[in-house]
């Protein structure tokens, strides 16, 4: 079976044999794929620089490959340009890459997801701080994988989250103002819900409670295996 060519982004790539990679792309039309670039870690010398000079990551791709079962071949591969992320902002990369792996199967359409990638990367490139682009991606990633978090309602009564009230949050069910003291919930405010639901930024003090908030929604569906970039991100 051949893929024509189309747009992907590379997620990890690791050695295979002796001149080899295999890559984990982010695909526009097949979601997560994992593929082997053969040759592709001979030196240029030998004829190989070229793929591995594209194979990078943070960078829009064209690629086609070719093949079945779990490990196709990476048939052509082209670079066509990267997103400029400063070396402060790499690991903040690395870390949405991580997650990516750790969260999507293989072989599942998202486009509305790459795109989200795409953009989380762009707005890491030009915004002052990470925190923000982190947590919005954060919050797409686990609607587009069907775990979307509630943020607009008290999970108890129904109502509307209020922007001046606290609230207790149950990752299993939400938030809820009855729950503002639960040992076993998250606190956070109102307003920073209603920032996550809509994906405005919310003021800077309310950034650590948000960022707490969200590794305990993603902690359910991580697994007890931690995330290598995790104590190296904001």
């Amino acid at each position: 079976m051949r893929t024509d060519w189309h747009p992907a982004f590379l997620l990890h790539r690791r050695n295979y044999q002796e001149s080899s990679y295999i890559v984990e792309m982010l695909s526009s039309r097949h979601g997560r794929v994992a593929l082997i670039a053969k040759g592709a870690a001979r030196p240029p010398t030998k004829g190989g620089g070229g793929r591995a000079a594209a194979l990078q990551p943070f960078q829009m791709l064209n690629v086609a490959w070719a093949g079945r079962g779990e490990l196709p071949v990476l048939t052509g591969v082209e670079s066509v340009g990267p997103v400029h992320l400063g070396a402060s902002r790499l690991l903040n990369g690395f870390y949405m890459n991580e997650l990516l792996l750790r969260l999507l199967h293989r072989s599942d359409p998202q486009p509305e997801l790459f795109e989200i990638y795409h953009q989380a990367l762009r707005e890491l490139g030009v915004e002052e701080r990470p925190e923000w682009p982190l947590r919005r991606f954060e919050v797409r990633l686990l609607r587009a994988i069907g775990y979307a978090p509630i943020l607009d309602r008290d999970a108890v009564t129904g109502l509307p989250v209020q922007n001046d009230r606290r609230y207790g949050y149950r990752v299993s069910q939400g938030p809820s103002t009855a729950w503002e003291h639960d040992d076993d919930a998250i606190a956070v405010s109102g307003a920073g819900l209603r920032a996550l639901a809509g994906g405005e930024p919310p003021a800077r003090e309310l950034w650590p409670e948000l960022k707490r908030l969200l590794r305990g929604l993603l902690a359910v569906h991580l697994g007890d295996r931690p995330l290598t970039t995790r104590a190296w991100v904001r």
